[in-house]
Parts: C-alpha cells; sequence; structure tokens
C-alpha cells in the first residue's frame, strides 16, 4: 500500500476512534499528547502502530488476543484488562504510571514492561509462573487469583 493511502486510513482510523492531539511520525507511527481511551470498543485488532502516549492508554473490555500497535511508551497508565490476551508481547517497553492486565488468559508475563511507576497487576489470569514479571514495580504488585504456585 502506498505511504499516502496508509496515512489516510491512519487518519480515518483515529479519527474514528475521536482520538485527538495526535502526530503521525515518518515512520507512520502515531504519538499522542493525551490520553487513548479504546474501552468498549469491540476490537479484535489496533490497526495503527502508536509509538508515545503523553497520558494513559486505555484497552478495557475489548476481544483483543494480541498488544500488537500499543505504544512503546506511556507516560500515565496503561489497561489491557478484560480481554482476550495470552501474553503481553506487544505491550508498553516504559509505563510511567499504572499497568493492569488482570482478567486475561495470560500464560506468562513475557513482554510486560521492565519498570513500572505504578501499581502492576495481573490477577485474575492463568499464570503458572512470575517470568517476565518488571523488574521494579513503584506500587503494589497484585497477583491473586492465578495458577503460580
Amino acid at each position: 500500500m502506498c505511504k499516502s493511502l496508509e496515512l489516510l486510513r491512519i487518519v480515518e482510523w483515529l479519527n474514528e476512534m475521536k482520538i485527538e492531539n495526535y502526530t503521525i511520525n515518518d515512520d507512520l507511527s502515531v504519538d499522542v499528547d493525551g490520553s487513548v481511551w479504546l474501552s468498549n470498543k469491540g476490537l479484535t485488532e489496533i490497526p495503527v502502530q502508536f509509538n508515545k502516549v503523553s497520558e494513559r492508554f486505555t484497552l478495557f473490555n475489548n476481544k483483543l488476543t494480541l498488544l500488537k500497535g500499543c505504544p512503546r511508551e506511556v507516560s500515565g497508565g496503561f489497561n489491557c484488562s478484560y480481554n482476550l490476551l495470552t501474553s503481553l508481547e506487544g505491550a508498553p517497553r516504559e509505563v510511567g504510571g499504572w499497568f493492569s492486565c488482570q482478567n486475561n488468559q495470560l500464560t506468562s508475563l513475557k513482554g510486560a514492561p521492565k519498570e513500572v511507576g505504578g501499581t502492576f497487576n495481573c490477577s485474575h489470569n492463568q499464570l503458572t509462573s512470575l517470568e517476565g514479571c518488571p523488574k521494579e514495580v513503584v506500587g503494589s504488585f497484585i497477583c491473586g487469583y492465578n495458577k503460580v504456585e
């Protein structure tokens, strides 16, 4: 697909999702100055690649099986709870606030950010180990209702 058609597709989707204050970078990734609210949209995928989001990025209660397209950096909180995720691959590498991935079907924390500036909540999943969990969590680490022994 040519770059101008891809750019048009990205702009149309961002407008449809009511995302404002965005910049589309040369590599067609998207920076957002503010929060991105994509909860309760019935999404099965994120058809654009986010790069940096200055506040929160929320994907609560969709039908996502992958985090492809999620931002690389989120300055505020990140919420991908209540989806169909089995992996955190594609999750942000840096999260300045809380990170919530509860109520999915996660069997591993591989792909989780290395540092979380708030609470990390991975409760109500299918985890059998904590391999891949963040190295540093500033707030609470909540991991109940899993299969970790």
